[in-house]
């Protein structure tokens, strides 16, 4: 399975923390986080509009980040990039990004209110649940550089779901 390019865009951006790093923008996971809370606010009252704004704001601010998100930040963005494959009727990619959600954070979950029991995006939860966790590959890495993908210290990357490298 093709990963979509943006995955790529935000690994080559985000995973490695070595030597060199650009330092022409700035972001905290702080600041990320407030752009992901107005976008799920955004998507709960159906703003479409505003979700967009906020899910364009979180990210032009992820390629940014000063600090390595957490596992729950990771599951964070994810949740909100499958809101936005809901927005867009596109369930695979839903359920893909709660996969990844999950696979960041255990404990993450839609809230009822949200998607209550037979609404569509609680079939696309459920339906990340029954998914595996995804294979994983390894990673070159420079010497002295690290890779955190979703928030963790790792030497591997998921192959069959999102990731924040």
């Amino acid at each position: 399975m093709c990963l979509p390019p943006w995955i790529l865009a935000f690994g080559v951006a985000l995973a490695l923390t070595g030597p060199a790093r650009a330092a022409d923008c700035t972001s905290t996971p702080a600041e990320l986080g407030a752009q992901l809370g107005t976008a799920w606010a955004a998507f709960a009252s159906m703003d479409l509009a505003q979700f967009a704004a906020a899910r364009d704001a979180a990210s032009s601010a992820l390629p940014c980040l000063t600090r390595t998100l957490t596992p729950q930040d990771a599951a964070a963005w994810h949740a909100v990039m499958a809101l936005d494959a809901f927005a867009a009727e596109d369930t695979t990619a839903a359920a893909l990004s709660l996969r990844a959600a999950l696979d960041a954070d255990p404990h993450f979950t839609l809230p009822p209110d949200l998607a209550p029991p037979g609404h569509p995006l609680r079939q696309a939860f459920d339906d990340a649940v029954a998914l595996p966790p995804s294979p994983r590959t390894a990673v070159a890495l420079p010497s002295g550089w690290l890779l955190f993908v979703d928030g963790t210290r790792t030497v591997t990357r998921p192959t069959r779901r999102p990731g924040l490298y």
